[in-house]
């Protein structure tokens, strides 16, 4: 399970990506059963794997994974900066409220 928040105010939920939504993204929050909701915040890129898993990654991480894993890849989201810092921070606010419980462990190979 995963949600994508937007500049917008969107939200987009385990759905297939539509091409217009691949820009403006603030944060991407994933479910695991087994340690509930991660937070991937202010990254410049997020990369959805074909496993299901997503990365947050900036600039030279995106060009590692398509160097290195670019068969695992399955969609690539711009990141945006969002000013005032207010809308910005509503984003993450609603995020919060409706990601809960908040992460309890790591995954195994997490660092």
């Amino acid at each position: 399970m995963w949600r994508i928040y937007y500049d917008d105010g969107s939200v987009l939920s385990d759905q297939p990506i539509p091409v217009g939504k691949r820009v403006g993204v603030i944060s991407v929050a994933t479910y695991d059963p087994a340690h509930n909701w991660t937070f991937w915040i202010s990254k410049d890129w997020y990369i959805l794997q074909h496993d299901g898993e997503w990365l947050g990654v900036d600039q030279a991480g995106l060009h590692d994974q398509i160097i290195t894993r670019l068969e695992c890849l399955s969609h690539v989201l711009q990141g945006r900066t969002v000013s005032p810092h207010a809308k910005y921070q509503a984003v993450i606010d609603r995020m919060m409220q409706e990601c809960q419980p908040p992460k309890t462990g790591w995954h195994s190979g997490e660092r």
